[in-house]
């Protein structure tokens, strides 16, 4: 089995999607595996489909999503991977099964690697990671929890970026961070680590009068909408800039290793 929530909520049995799965049978779903190999009472999925507004008919509802799910995702659903415990329900994933697991273990590696001085290595491995997302998470899934759990996942997601994006400042691959950078700003314009990454991938690419402009602009805006003063990250890079002191430089300049592309990000904005 195949279990995916890095984007749209979908199950592949023998290398073939598994179709027919509505919007409910997939926040079912998507809970159970968000909370895969633990049991999960039926009150507990209740909470989380429906919150406060949840039906006289909830439990039954429950159940008939997982009796779907059982015939969608099982050849024969008596011995599938969706089974029942002490008043609740399990689902059995095994290693390298569920995306969203295979992801966590890639970036953790990764930050193993990094902190070991393997910086290339380490990226690499965000990178692999980075390709696992498809969209936005939990696509098609209709439940209470879904756009909390999304927003979840996908400041994993960002942090893994910023992960990536400081080792190849480190690596002194500056311009070719600016483009992905400068959309991620955008569609997140009050996080101040990818401003400031965006503050010293700018100056590090000779575009010193850009990198002041968008730090004056976080800075604003930080003000205006949060009355908060930059933190110590974005304030480090700034000063960074007006000192010309750019992680992955040279004295004369000049970066240590050749750009390279981080292929896959703009994909996701």
């Amino acid at each position: 089995m195949k279990w995916k929530l890095l984007g749209p909520v979908e199950v592949y049995r023998a290398d073939r999607q598994v179709h027919r799965i509505r919007p409910r049978q997939r926040a079912v779903l998507a809970y159970l595996l968000l909370n895969a190999n633990r049991v999960v009472s039926t009150d507990q999925v209740i909470d989380a489909v429906w919150a406060h507004t949840q039906p006289r008919s909830a439990r039954l509802q429950v159940q008939a999503c997982v009796s779907a799910l059982r015939r969608a995702i099982a050849a024969n659903p008596a011995d599938g991977p969706l089974v029942s415990e002490a008043g609740g329900y399990r689902m059995a994933v095994a290693n390298g099964e569920l995306d969203h697991e295979d992801f966590v273990q890639r970036v953790s590696h990764a930050r193993s690697s990094h902190y070991a001085g393997r910086s290339e290595e380490a990226a690499d491995q965000l990178r692999s990671a980075l390709v696992l997302w498809r969209g936005a998470p939990l696509g098609g899934a209709n439940g209470a929890f879904v756009a909390a759990a999304s927003a979840a996942l996908e400041q994993q997601r960002l942090a893994a970026i910023e992960d990536l994006a400081d080792i190849e400042l480190s690596l002194g691959r500056h311009a070719s961070l600016v483009p992905e950078l400068s959309a991620l700003v955008s569609a997140n314009p009050l996080r101040e680590r990818l401003a400031a990454q965006l503050v010293l991938a700018l100056a590090g690419a000779g575009q010193q009068v850009q990198a002041l402009k968008v730090y004056q602009e976080v800075k604003s805006r930080l003000a205006e909408e949060l009355g908060l003063e930059p933190g110590s990250g974005l304030s480090a890079a700034h000063l960074s800039v007006l000192r010309q002191e750019i992680p992955g430089r040279r004295r004369d300049g000049s970066a240590p290793t050749s750009p390279v592309r981080i292929d896959g990000w703009q994909t996701l904005l």
